[in-house]
């Protein structure tokens, strides 16, 4: 039994703490992070929204990617945050795609609009 519980205390200092606790980033995700950060920051007026590591989200915009500086919606501060701190980050705009769905499904009910209105119009009622 005690070497049981050795054991776990081995591993669990081996591991560390953070990796289990699931804090840590890798490399990979790093990049990325810093990739998505550059194409949103590519356009000043867009939006972005972080999520950190501590559980703190916010809104806001990127100023510089190079020290991933962020201006807060809100409150307007800017803030220095490291891309190690950044758990995700989105932008808060629709693409092209789906304003193409939504206008598409828009004039499918205008057209399906009309074509009752003009069936009850024509046969004296629905």
């Amino acid at each position: 039994m005690i070497m049981r519980i050795l054991a776990v205390l081995v591993v669990f200092s081996i591991v560390g703490t953070s990796q289990l606790l699931g804090q840590t980033r890798t490399n990979e995700e790093i990049a990325m992070t810093r990739k998505a950060a550059v194409k949103i920051s590519s356009d000043k007026k867009q939006k972005a929204e972080v999520r950190l590591l501590s559980g703190e989200k916010l809104k806001g915009r990127i100023d510089s990617v190079d020290s991933f500086t962020f201006t807060d919606k809100n409150s307007g501060k800017t803030r220095t945050i490291a891309f190690s701190e950044v758990k995700d980050l989105t932008n808060n705009r629709l693409g092209a795609g789906t304003w193409i769905v939504i206008g598409g499904l828009a004039a499918a009910g205008v057209i399906a609009l009309a074509f009752l209105v003009t069936r009850c119009n024509n046969e004296g009622g629905c």
